[in-house]
């Protein structure tokens, strides 16, 4: 691991590198989210922040939109994550099913136990405004992970040639009695600043997180200590330039999910970049009408006086002096101040607005009188609209997250025994969020068409339904409809049904059979009887 002094040169060029980013952020951050309007570390903590907004569309619009993505992505009540083989038949398994189920369900509860849902809701309020998402994810003793949103404009983070985020560089500052705490550092930290800390506990520090890939790391199979593990992890006090840990971790900490991203450029872009004019726009029409209302409802002004006549106010309220003259009178200075601004005209700019944010497709707007069917086509084509957008948060952030959290809980073991047919298989992730399965649900509405037009080939001819595999077609839909795994039977259940199914159908048939011979019998006892 580099020096204290490199890390801090790194770190100074990586900022060098954003210093256009951070001049976007701060205007956006103006409009968008004010509550975080402190990109250049400039503001008091608890003073007011946008006074000077006029207009919050901007505002509630990107709310909406990272709300919507907590709902349709993370939502806490869902099974939004799910674990296969690649195999569907392996993973149709009874074993297999349940182990795939049981896994899923405990890192549901790990994840909603955590702080996940609050951080992760802040971190998507920071990609719609910023473009960048900036989320930490930590192993935890009590709550086995624990997680921390920050604002992108606090950190740097680099690319590897794959594009994919793996370099960060993050600066907080961390009060004197905060550093003391930490039993590793105090080690590494002279005795000169170490007595400076003593007797100034309230006094902030700056410290410098960094974590980037060694060159030469190893997996966690081969590794020895931490310092060898594949990222490498460092904690540098930048006044003065000491090293107060080194460490080294197994998997990059950071998820950095990214709206759209330019090719070449590493931070993102968002919905609030591409309407950036329209909101500033907004603003000044509505700050325009409110003052133009103001000098309507109390106007400047105007007062006869032999003694001045400066200084012309031309503010609500105001009063003018003047010189008196053959008109001794107070009088408005300014009347019927109109605008060529029209309500049409905010009306069309706030829709924009909302069309940048994607509220016209997360919302259904009034029509004519639906059916549920209907009203649920309309909204599976509207999720399927947005799934370009946010396609890029099923690599950048939801299997990172998913990996990370199950080799953590595998570590703690946290997992029920695998089923020996899974030995030597490799398990990946797929996500059942709401996007996703509107995406299915085209397939499935591809089967019920292909069902629905040979139905009519079947009346006549029967056999062409055994083309037709009805328990695997059955299986796949409840797979891509997200059917919960707990109210489906096992196959052994559904064998031993069948078998019940069939032998009650047998001891019927024989039941019949016998009443007709006994049938028979009655009838034909008689005649035999007369013949003798």
């Amino acid at each position: 691991m580099e020096t204290a002094d490199q890390i801090i040169k790194e770190f100074e060029y990586y900022d060098a590198r954003r210093a256009n980013w951070l001049e976007y952020f701060a205007e956006i951050a103006r409009f968008v989210i004010p509550m975080k309007d402190n990109v250049y570390g400039n503001r008091s903590k608890g003073d007011r922040r946008g006074e000077d907004l006029f207009d919050t569309t901007a505002i509630h619009a990107n709310e909406l939109l990272a709300s919507a993505l907590h709902s349709m992505l993370t939502n806490p009540t869902v099974m939004w994550m799910w674990m296969s083989t690649g195999d569907f038949k392996l993973d149709s398994q009874d074993d297999v099913r349940k182990y795939i189920q049981d896994c899923v369900q405990a890192m549901h509860s790990v994840l909603n136990n955590s702080n996940f849902q609050t951080e992760v809701h802040e971190m998507f309020l920071d990609e719609c405004a910023w473009g960048t998402g900036f989320l930490m994810m930590e192993e935890d003793d009590e709550d086995v992970v624990r997680f921390t949103a920050r604002p992108i404009y606090e950190s740097c983070i680099g690319e590897n040639n794959k594009g994919v985020v793996d370099k960060a560089y993050r600066s907080f500052k961390w009060t004197a009695s905060q550093i003391l705490e930490e039993a590793e550092w105090v080690k590494n930290i002279p005795e000169d600043v170490l007595y400076k800390m003593k007797n100034n506990l309230d006094e902030e520090w700056e410290i410098i997180h960094c974590v980037k890939p060694r060159p030469n790391g190893k997996t966690r199979a081969k590794v020895r200590s931490l310092k060898e593990a594949k990222f490498a992890e460092c904690y540098v006090l930048r006044q003065p330039r000491i090293t107060l840990e080194e460490t080294g971790r197994y998997r990059f900490p950071f998820k950095t999910p990214r709206w759209s991203k330019i090719s070449g450029e590493v931070y993102g872009r968002s919905p609030a970049m591409k309407c950036l004019p329209e909101i500033k726009m907004l603003n000044e029409m509505r700050k325009n009408i409110i003052r133009a209302d103001q000098l309507n409802t109390a106007p400047p002004m105007v007062v006869p006086d032999d003694g001045f006549i400066l200084p012309i106010q031309l503010k609500p309220y105001g009063f003018t002096f003047y010189r008196s003259g053959s008109q001794d009178k107070i009088e408005p200075l300014l009347q019927n101040i109109k605008l060529n601004i029209t309500q049409d005209q905010i009306k069309e700019t706030r829709e924009m607005i909302l069309k940048a944010f994607f509220i016209d497709q997360l919302q259904l707007r009034d029509g004519p009188q639906m059916t549920a069917t209907e009203v649920m086509q309309r909204s599976d084509e509207n999720l399927r609209l947005l799934s370009p957008s946010i396609g890029r948060h099923y690599n950048e952030f939801l299997k990172p997250v998913a990996e990370d959290l199950f080799d953590i809980m595998l570590r703690k073991n946290m997992f029920p025994k695998a089923p020996a047919s899974l030995k030597g298989k490799q398990v990946n992730f797929v996500f059942a969020s709401a996007i996703a399965k509107a995406q299915l649900s085209t397939e499935v509405q591809k089967i019920q068409k292909a069902l629905n037009a040979i139905s009519g080939i079947a009346s006549v001819q029967p056999q062409v339904l055994d083309y037709v595999d009805g328990d695997n077609l059955t299986k796949y839909v409840f797979n891509a409809l997200g059917v919960p795994q707990h109210v489906i039977k096992d196959e052994k259940d559904v064998k031993d049904t069948r078998t019940a199914r069939a032998e009650a159908q047998q001891q019927q048939a024989r039941m019949i059979e016998e009443q007709h011979a006994a049938e028979v019998t009655n009838k034909t006892a008689p005649a035999l009887g007369a013949v003798e």
